[in-house]
């Protein structure tokens, strides 16, 4: 039995798909029934993990064992959406009790995973028509993705808009990581938010220091496994903290030793807009947590 189910606004269907690269192309599927392209994959099965569920979908649909090399989607959910460190937590707190909070996250995470695959359909095939590797970390941006903009036409112009939509973005991140910092200290200590915002700005100035000399005055320092500066900083958040702190927040919003189910429903259904089903209960507590787990022990792999 696959785990779908109806709510007010419609049908939820959890599915998996696989991104198979080869020869720097990416593997889309087409049929008579639909005008578009689509990705192999398929639903998931009651008691089965995504991994199985997908390379069971493969197996099926293309006869071939494949083998998984990480998970794409849930890393970009931590990642983009900031679930383990708390910023769409303190994003939340702050929307009026008048709209339910599951419309809300569906929104957003519909127009992040929108922008995410706009901007891959962009990158990708960049990186393969230059012979660039397209899951090469913080070097993508900072080293690569230059020597990409010096080949092509209007390089220099293309690569001026790039970086300069990359300083909006981490304007974002910025004012999301800042504001859980604030929030923080103000709930915490008591602080007042002059004296929080002087503190964690000379507090934040000094821990970017690395990531400011990781590719100049560092970049001959290797720290974890051989990886340079912002590589390391690159695995201990999205390898670790990420998934630990999403597990975290999860066992603390579902179990009976911290917040408990009952009262996150309540809390997470009031107001107006999409609503989360109770029937959720058992994949929240059981499910989910087995998942985490297990993208924290491939990303220590």
């Amino acid at each position: 039995m696959d785990i779908t189910f109806q709510t007010d606004g419609g049908t939820f269907n959890y599915r998996v798909c696989a991104m198979i690269l080869s020869g720097g192309k990416i593997l889309a599927m087409h049929d008579q029934r639909s005008p578009y392209f689509y990705l192999p994959g398929g639903r998931v099965a009651v008691g089965e993990t995504a991994e199985e569920a997908v390379l069971r979908e493969v197996e099926e649909e293309l006869h071939i064992r494949a083998k998984i090399s990480r998970p794409l989607w849930l890393n970009q959910a931590f990642f983009t959406l900031s679930l383990g460190i708390g910023s769409m937590a303190i994003f939340g707190s702050y929307i009026g009790k008048e709209r339910a909070l599951m419309g809300e996250s569906v929104r957003v995470a519909v127009l992040d995973t929108f922008v995410a695959v706009t901007a891959g359909l962009i990158i990708f095939p960049a990186c393969f028509s230059f012979g660039v590797q397209p899951d090469a970390g913080p070097q993508l941006i900072f080293i690569t993705l230059p020597n990409v903009f010096v080949n092509m036409a209007g390089g220099r112009i293309w690569g001026a808009l790039f970086f300069l939509f990359m300083i909006f973005a981490s304007f974002s991140t910025v004012v999301a990581v800042f504001q859980n910092l604030l929030a923080t200290c103000e709930d915490m200590f008591g602080w007042n938010l002059k004296k929080a915002s002087a503190i964690n700005c000379i507090f934040v100035l000094i821990t970017s220091m690395p990531c400011v000399l990781g590719y100049n005055v560092w970049d001959a320092l290797r720290i974890i496994g051989g990886r340079d500066v912002l590589d390391s900083e690159d695995f201990i958040v999205s390898n670790l903290l990420l998934p630990i702190g999403s597990l975290v927040y999860l066992l603390f919003c579902v179990s009976k030793w911290g917040w408990g189910f009952d009262n996150y429903l309540a809390e997470a259904n009031l107001g107006e807009g999409l609503k989360l089903s109770s029937r959720l209960k058992p994949y929240f507590q059981f499910v989910l947590p087995v998942l985490i787990i297990i993208i924290l022990v491939q990303g220590l792999l």
